[in-house]
């Protein structure tokens, strides 16, 4: 784990360790009214973690709400079409979450057309100091420079610039050029057929963004980057250039989310009303541990 970074600003998605919770808890774990509750758990301990790391510090949680109604739908229909809508009980644990949040004195964040990603994208774009994203999301890797760093707040995962250009051989921003060469299964995002890691990052490496790529063709045999300028990989990527531009766009982490100024101020703690939800949701471990750490 990172050493602690008590005055940098820290930005947490929510729900990736939600739904790590909520895969990974055992189906026992209720609340009070017998609701499986395993993605509140998820959430609490990552947020454990976070407050542990910057005690007081401005932060955020961002959720994703907007699945099937985000932007990316209007330009892709398919986009994440492989994801089944959620449940009673997972919209139910959401709102715990964000109740969790709000008692804590934690800001957080959603909205229906954009989704967690974005959200944090234009906080970290805003933030003047040091700032840490906590996710395991691929996609947040656009957003590593030199002050704005991507860790996995329950792991070892830490990506920052240095770090991305040891890995990639480009700069993060031209990270969803990348993908879109290679897609991306998880979102139902299609890449170019016969595009791994490999060749997708020689190219963005060697030529920059897709249009400086497929400027270049003449030259792909001659510099080596795995794609012979008359093989099938080259017209596999010349038939697909208009598709990889579409999903670049798709790719590409919006600047336009609403979110408020000073969305990431705390609030004060509502103990009372804490004390009787951390029973409810039987994390009471969790208050405990706050306690001992005097964050609550």
């Amino acid at each position: 784990m990172a050493e602690a970074l008590h005055s940098t600003t820290w930005l947490l998605d929510g729900s990736i360790y939600f739904f790590r919770g909520y895969f990974g808890m055992p189906d026992t774990l209720v609340d009070s009214r017998g609701e499986p509750c395993g993605g509140v758990h998820g959430l609490a301990r990552a947020l454990l973690a976070a407050l542990q790391r910057h005690g007081p510090a401005e932060g955020l949680v961002a959720f994703d709400k907007s699945l099937g109604s985000c932007f990316r739908n209007d330009l892709y229909p398919d986009y994440k079409a492989n994801r089944a809508p959620p449940d009673d009980n997972i919209i139910y644990q959401f709102q715990q979450c964000e109740r969790l949040c709000e008692l804590l004195g934690v800001s957080h964040a959603s909205d229906t057309r954009f989704e967690a990603d974005d959200l944090l994208a234009v906080a970290a774009r805003r933030s003047k100091s040091d700032c840490i994203i906590y996710s395991k999301d691929k996609d947040l890797r656009q957003l590593v420079k030199v002050n704005c760093r991507l860790q996995d707040i329950l792991g070892d995962d830490l990506h920052d610039l240095a770090g991305f250009r040891s890995a990639y051989g480009f700069e993060p921003e031209l990270f969803p050029d990348y993908q879109a060469l290679v897609g991306d299964t998880s979102d139902n995002v299609p890449g170019i057929p016969g595009f791994g890691p490999k060749t997708a990052a020689k190219l963005v490496g060697k030529y920059g963004g897709l249009e400086q790529v497929f400027a270049s063709r003449v030259r792909w045999s001659d510099d080596k980057v795995g794609v012979p300028s008359e093989g099938k990989l080259a017209a596999n990527l010349v038939a697909g250039s208009a598709q990889a531009l579409l999903m670049r766009e798709v790719l590409r982490l919006s600047s336009d989310a609403p979110l408020p100024l000073g969305a990431q101020r705390r609030q004060a703690v509502q103990a009372a009303a804490l004390d009787e939800f951390l029973d409810t949701m039987r994390l009471r471990r969790f208050g405990a541990e706050l306690k001992r750490l005097e964050l609550i």
